[in-house]
């Protein structure tokens, strides 16, 4: 949870209101504080009421109270209703700056936090930023709410995934609260919690658990105890534990923030009902669906009390506790919950399936957009055309097939559900004439199991008729398909398929559509020997110690003589201690060609959930050292980065270390322009690499009739294969097969 700091109470009383005003004021805190918002509200627009009659224009508590009045609507989601009020708040005050210059950059926090809310980011972003200004410039600025505009700044940034950005006013925030505050301040223990999940937000589960720890014991040293902030800290804590993969640690954990907070609102507070919420989603993936339905409506009840029955966060509750009742099968109960419930559409869509009304359940898919629930009620002809046109969009479909070229086939493999199973399922795409056939698979679970012959039976014998002679196949795999190599599948007469068809991946298929710039880089870049640093067993979503791959500095060295002799420009090396994040993504612009010999990654499957770009890519110098929570170098290259990059000069990336993040890598290299990327998907041992590498550079770096990436990479492989048959008497495809190209 993200705290921002931008509520403003009056902290004493006029006489001038009388004692009538006085009452409400404190009647709208004690109703705020137990949840009870709309009792809140009529109690702060009353007390407003008094005081516009008591109070002139000039008088800065009246800007205060129209404030607080405004964010008691707000807090319930009443926008258009507070946006005039916060505005007559910051108008009053800057009309009066003698008197009301003090609550200006609040009621800019005030303000600036509605629009957050309302989803204008950027004009959030420019009161947060003003209100930060004000506190800078002051005489003698209050570095407590120096801090908490810091603060607000930072999780705004956040939000529009700004995330370097945000860093950096979150660390400004967390040093000027930990050199003001006592050792026992709450508010460095939410500081250091909003920090934490920064961290997480960016995958680095393990830093983020340590400043969660931390948070954590700061809240507790405090005098009295902020239960409600606590439980929070200690909910979040569960959470990343969770994704560290220490479940019985993060039960705990969830346990005690719910007790927490029911010791500390027996009544029922929104936090109480978020808590709920969030045990009841916990009880639902472990399967126990009474627990879970009993968790969702316990917090349905307290946010309809609260908040209202038709407030956005309750149908959050109703949302989940019909989840909960249609996996019971009880579809009454469901569609009652459903009933009118904005946001619903796929959970009504699903409700239509199970009760046989495939019409309505079409049409729901269809307006969400959602192709597993068309793969999982439709397989007509006509289905299976709209199903691919509407998930490729009819426009791209027709210029995917425009961008093959006659004689290619496309493999566009999809994973989708089917009830509890998982299913794969591959739509073949011929040319000419973008013939299209949807062929079914099987379960996915089953399937990702297989290797070798077993797996080419499932996966390419049902598409090898529709393929037949077809000179090149383009393969979108999905899924644990991203790692396979259809090339070192072998026939049932001994033929591997690389010897019939030249094959390529693509990330998606419109990546077909979007061609590289015409613009052509300069030079090599050269990466190899990396520093990965004395090992820690990282328990975060990296898992293991990155060893050294053996023959790095050798092989860059090859290919550094082939660049040379082939006259191709400059070179720029990076090795050692040198491969660190910005290095690499410093030196990759404007270069022509880019050989990287290290390891790619993809975090654990328990770190599934965030932004697959940003939990995949490559590693570098260090990424085995323990770091402070505060040290942003954290040894890896995700494919975020590359993506943000302008490559369209770049003719190819080569990537010659075990790849398990190879689809978010193609995805970034094909956004960020790069022509051709050829990536390994499993660690092939040194002498094999070497000569199979020397071969495609010998081709690849031809001074006088250089080969394309793609035919001197299927030729080294080829070449690869008759010397394993020659010497060995079979063909080994995990010598050479590895090796993947994508992009043209």
């Amino acid at each position: 949870m993200w705290r921002v700091v931008t509520l403003v109470w009056l902290v004493s009383g006029s006489a001038a209101w009388g004692a009538d005003a006085d009452d409400l004021y404190a009647t709208m805190l004690a109703h705020y504080e137990s949840g009870s918002y709309r009792l809140a509200e009529k109690a702060a627009l009353r007390a407003l009421e008094i005081r516009r009659k008591k109070l002139d224009p000039g008088d800065p508590e009246l800007g205060v109270a129209i404030s607080n009045a405004a964010m008691m609507l707000r807090v319930q989601g009443k926008f258009n209703q507070a946006l005039p009020l916060l505005e007559e708040a910051l108008s009053l005050a800057r009309a009066a700056p003698e008197s009301g210059a003090e609550h200006i950059p609040t009621y800019l926090d005030n303000l600036a936090g509605l629009h957050q809310e309302r989803g204008d980011p950027e004009q959030a972003l420019a009161l947060y930023l003003e209100a930060l200004s004000l506190r800078e410039q002051g005489s003698t600025p209050d570095q407590r709410n120096l801090a908490a505009s810091l603060n607000n700044v930072a999780v705004l940034l956040r939000a529009m995934e700004r995330p370097d950005e945000a860093y950096d006013y979150y660390a400004r925030s967390l040093a000027i609260f930990a050199e003001t505050s006592d050792p026992d301040d709450p508010g460095l223990g939410v500081a250091y919690g909003n920090l934490a999940s920064l961290v997480k937000a960016q995958g680095d589960y393990r830093a983020a658990s340590r400043l969660y720890k931390r948070s954590v014991q700061f809240l507790l040293s405090a005098d009295p105890v902020n239960q409600p902030d606590l439980a929070v800290e200690v909910g979040n804590l569960a959470d990343v534990l969770w994704s560290l993969g220490d479940e019985e640690g993060a039960r705990e954990y969830a346990k005690q923030a719910l007790r927490i907070l029911e010791e500390a609102f027996p009544g029922g507070h929104p936090r109480l009902a978020s808590t709920l919420a969030r045990a009841g989603r916990s009880a639902f993936a472990a399967g126990d669906l009474t627990e879970a339905a009993d968790l969702y409506r316990r917090s349905l009840a307290i946010r309809v009390e609260s908040l209202g029955p038709d407030h956005e966060i309750t149908a959050r509750s109703r949302l989940g506790l019909a989840s909960v009742l249609l996996e019971q099968g009880d579809l009454d109960a469901a569609e009652e919950e459903l009933a009118g419930l904005d946001g619903a559409m796929l959970q009504r869509a699903r409700l239509r399936l199970l009760q046989g009304r495939m019409q309505e359940a079409r049409q729901l898919y269809a307006q969400a957009g959602d192709r597993d629930g068309y793969l999982a009620v439709f397989d007509g002809p006509e289905d299976t055309r709209k199903t691919w046109e509407d998930w490729v969009g009819e426009a791209d479909a027709d210029a995917v097939c425009e961008a093959m070229a006659a004689g290619s086939v496309l493999l566009d493999y999809v994973h989708y559900s089917r009830g509890r199973s998982e299913q794969y399922a591959v739509f073949v795409v011929s040319e000419p004439g973008c013939a299209l056939e949807r062929i079914e698979l099987g379960d996915a679970v089953e399937i990702n199991a297989l290797e070798s012959a077993a797996l080419a039976h499932r996966i390419w014998t049902p598409v090898a008729s529709a393929v037949r002679e077809a000179e090149r196949v383009i393969v979108a795999p999905v899924g644990g398909l991203a790692q396979v190599s259809f090339g070192g599948f072998e026939d049932e007469g001994g033929t591997f398929l690389i010897e019939r068809h030249r094959f390529s991946y693509v990330g998606s298929a419109s990546e077909l559509i979007s061609g590289p710039g015409a613009r052509i880089g300069g030079g090599a870049l050269l990466v190899g020997g990396v520093d990965y640093s004395a090992g820690v067993d990282d328990s975060g979503c990296l898992e293991g110690v990155y060893a050294d791959i053996p023959g790095s500095l050798s092989e860059i060295a090859v290919v550094q003589q082939g660049w040379i002799r082939a006259d191709r420009g400059p070179v720029v090396v990076l090795s050692g201690s040198e491969v660190s994040e910005g290095s690499v993504l410093a030196a990759l612009v404007d270069k022509r060609f880019v050989h990287l010999a290290t390891h790619g990654f993809r975090a654990s499957d328990r770190c599934d959930g965030l932004d697959p770009m940003q939990l995949s890519g490559v590693v570098v110098a260090g990424v085995n050292t323990d770091r402070e929570p505060l040290d942003r170098a954290d040894g890896i290259v995700s494919a975020a980065d590359f993506s943000e990059l302008d490559l369209r000069g770049t003719e190819l990336v080569l990537l010659s270390g075990p790849t398990p993040g190879v689809v978010a890598l193609r995805r970034a290299f094909a956004t960020a322009g790069v022509q051709s990327f050829i990536a390994s998907l499993w660690e092939i041992p040194e002498v094999e690499r070497a000569a199979l590498l020397g071969e495609f550079y010998r081709k690849y770096l031809h001074k006088r009739r250089p080969w394309s990436a793609e035919d001197a990479l299927r030729r080294a492989q080829l070449k690869m294969l008759k010397r394993n048959r020659r010497a060995l008497g079979e063909g080994r495809p995990e010598t050479w097969a590895g090796f993947v190209i994508s992009g043209a």
